[in-house]
């Protein structure tokens, strides 16, 4: 019998998934957007988040991984974060999401559906989204039950636009996986 499980992931309370959890991240100054932790960015996907939060000459903040050309050992971040010298001991963790925004829309007419150009090409049902705030909106998580508006547009399981149309929406998407296990009897 397959039972579903999740397996070696760290669900982390914000409805992503932690997929890495270091405090041994480095890198150079000659490449100042890339995260080296030999062995343990495997998982990464495009688009996943790095948040970093201390080290040695780094700078904290939350990065989009823009290049996988050196997994399973380094990513390459959108944006520098070694800016004085060598980072070392960098604490960071890898989180799951698609893709996130600020600039989402949508109708008051169809309340359920996120609508921004382009922005939802990997998006597949039972991904989570966290509406973060926006005018008009109800904050909260909310599961994606269609995408065939996709990429332009994804259906929610729940009615998030509240008076009027929703604007500035500030959301994210984080993955979901699914893990199965067979156990015998």
């Amino acid at each position: 019998m397959a039972v579903p499980a999740i397996i070696g992931l760290k669900y982390d309370g914000t409805m992503s998934f932690t997929l890495v959890d270091s405090a041994t991240g480095t890198s150079l100054l000659i490449d100042p957007d890339e995260l080296v932790d030999t062995g343990k960015l495997a998982t990464a996907s495009l688009g996943d988040i790095v948040v970093i939060s201390s080290g040695v000459n780094v700078t904290a903040g939350k990065y989009e991984i823009v290049s996988l050309a050196g997994t399973p050992n380094s990513v390459t971040l959108h944006i520098p974060f070694t800016a004085v010298g060598d980072g070392s001991a960098i604490n960071y963790k890898l989180y799951g999401y698609c893709t996130n925004s600020i600039t989402g829309t949508s109708l008051l007419a169809n309340p359920d559906e996120l609508v921004e150009a382009g922005q939802f090409g990997s998006a597949v049902v039972g991904d989570i989204v966290r509406i973060n705030g926006g005018v008009n909106v109800i904050a909260g998580d909310y599961a994606v039950t269609d995408v065939t508006g996709a990429p332009d547009s994804i259906t929610l399981d729940g009615n998030f636009t509240a008076v009027g149309d929703g604007a500035n929406i500030d959301y994210d998407i984080m993955k979901t996986y699914t893990i199965t296990r067979t156990i015998h009897a």
